[in-house]
């Protein structure tokens, strides 16, 4: 029998194979996307054709493909490519952000969305959050929306809070909406009520497919050759995301949670929706594959609004936002597994993964 030729050989390196041993081994032959090998110089030598390309990695290591479990990889690829990327230290007061709103605003039609994402109040020199009222001064003719760094909570202007509906705090939870001391609407929004109003944000077909091929580009860049996608803007970030793997526009292998951005009951429909097609984990190829449904049960550490068994340390009578409640969460959890589903959640504070395992137990016993 023929012996196969390699397409590349990588020799003189320390390839860690990650093999139940942990053995480390000097070289390796690989052909198209699969290793067919690997051992000594000397073993892997064989392998070695008219056509391949020999790697000297002169010492270096080499290692498989990096797997990122939980990315939200559109959201990440659109930063500085559509929405606007106000991370510390590109920006470290409020009249930064100001500024980047205001050149923004420049280039667009009044109406036009300008969107932001990255910032971390803890960072800014004032300490705080910035106020719709700031984003007015800023924008007064685009709705503005400034997501926090979590991506848990976000300042919107009044234009934005207009289009969303929000105008008083009793619409939503204790906590999600913020409000001044004279009752007016301070432009922040947290959990379910900003969720809700992300999704009134717009985004081009075009730009999302954007987003995820220049994301592809950048985990490429770092080794990561695997990507869970956690979940972004429903339906038209599924789509645009199945496009740009299926078109070569992305060459990361992504899977695919079932998870929508716009709050726990649009997370519910889209969930259900899924489930109605028959379709469920496992579904695709290793380019574009359906993963787990996944539950977003609270908030953010650094919020802080992680759902806490006793409130925080800094803030005894903050016990974050529990979205989920374990009734929920078990009727979802049960019926996932009875459609042949993973399941997976956002659950950050002990309350919410006390919830989810709960459920999970559940689920598994029955």
């Amino acid at each position: 029998m023929k012996q196969l030729t390699a397409d590349i050989l990588i020799k003189n390196g320390r390839v860690l194979t990650v093999n139940p041993a942990d053995d480390i081994a000097e070289a390796v032959a690989i052909r198209g996307d699969r290793i067919l090998a690997v051992g000594s110089n000397a073993e892997m030598e064989e392998f070695c054709g008219e056509q391949t390309r020999v790697i000297d990695a002169e010492g270096k290591s080499v290692l498989p493909g990096f797997i990122d479990a939980h990315i939200h990889v559109g959201m990440f690829g659109l930063l500085d490519h559509g929405i606007i990327n106000v991370a510390y230290p590109k920006v470290t007061c409020i009249a930064d952000i100001q500024k980047l709103i205001r050149e923004d605003a420049a280039r667009k039609q009044p109406g036009e969305w300008i969107k932001l994402n990255g910032y971390d109040h803890n960072k800014l020199a004032e300490g705080r959050h910035p106020t719709k009222e700031e984003l007015d001064d800023a924008a007064p003719n685009n709705p503005v929306q400034l997501t926090r760094c979590c991506a848990h909570m976000g300042v919107y202007n009044t234009l934005a809070l207009e289009q969303a509906g929000v105008r008083s705090a009793d619409q939503y939870a204790p906590g999600e909406v913020e409000v001044n001391a004279d009752g007016s609407l301070h432009g922040l929004l947290k959990e379910t009520a900003h969720m809700d109003s992300s999704a009134k944000v717009e985004f081009s077909h075009e730009e999302l497919m954007n987003g995820y091929a220049s994301a592809s580009k950048t985990l490429l860049s770092l080794g990561v050759t695997s990507a869970h996608d956690a979940g972004a803007w429903g339906n038209i970030s599924t789509r645009a995301m199945q496009d740009a793997c299926l078109s070569g526009a992305v060459e990361l292998r992504m899977n695919m949670m079932i998870f929508d951005m716009f709050g726990k009951e649009s997370g519910k429909r889209y969930i259900d929706a899924f489930l109605r097609t028959g379709i469920h984990s496992g579904c695709g190829n290793e380019h574009f594959r359906v993963g787990p449904a996944k539950l977003m049960l609270d908030g953010s550490s650094s919020g802080p609004s992680s759902a806490m068994i006793e409130g925080y340390s800094h803030d005894p009578g903050n016990h974050g936002i529990q979205v989920w409640t374990q009734e929920e969460a078990d009727e979802m959890v049960m019926k996932l597994h009875k459609a042949g589903f993973q399941v997976t959640a956002h659950a950050v504070g002990d309350k919410a993964v006390t919830i989810m395992v709960t459920a999970i137990e559940k689920a598994l016993a029955a």
